[in-house]
């Protein structure tokens, strides 16, 4: 398999039926590991530092290959967050009555922390010389 190749793919995304139809494809339908990598995939190896020279290999022998195991080491610990909403409830975990035990208190807190976020939506050093209004 030439790893090039996979860079002229179409993105999966792209692939999906329309709602409600889906394509028929039977389980034993030889798949070579083309039809599973796609562009994006190689981006996050190459994010996270990954030789990616075992996609040369038979995925038979991948047990028994070092960048593999590495890769393989890598994703395993990782730490999955899912969405936004996961982030948030985690971090009210975290402080909830840290600060402050009052109630209207927490509330008043958190109010002050939705208008920061709004008013200053990431680090950049733009965004943070600007005034505050």
């Amino acid at each position: 398999m030439e790893i090039d190749k996979l860079s002229s793919r179409r993105d999966p995304l792209s692939l999906v039926p329309a709602k409600g139809r889906f394509n028929k494809c039977p389980a034993t339908d030889q798949k070579a590991i083309e039809d599973f990598i796609f562009q994006k995939s190689l981006n996050l190896l190459k994010k996270l530092n990954i030789d990616i020279s075992f996609l040369n290999t038979s995925p038979d022998l991948w047990d028994r290959d070092d960048s593999y195991l590495k890769s393989q080491e890598i994703f395993q610990n990782l730490a999955i967050v899912n969405d936004t909403a996961e982030r948030g409830v985690k971090l009210m975990q975290d402080f909830n009555g840290l600060l402050t035990a009052d109630e209207e208190q927490k509330q008043f807190l958190l109010q002050c922390v939705k208008d920061h976020r709004i008013q200053y939506p990431d680090c950049r050093k733009a965004t943070l010389k600007r005034k505050f209004d």
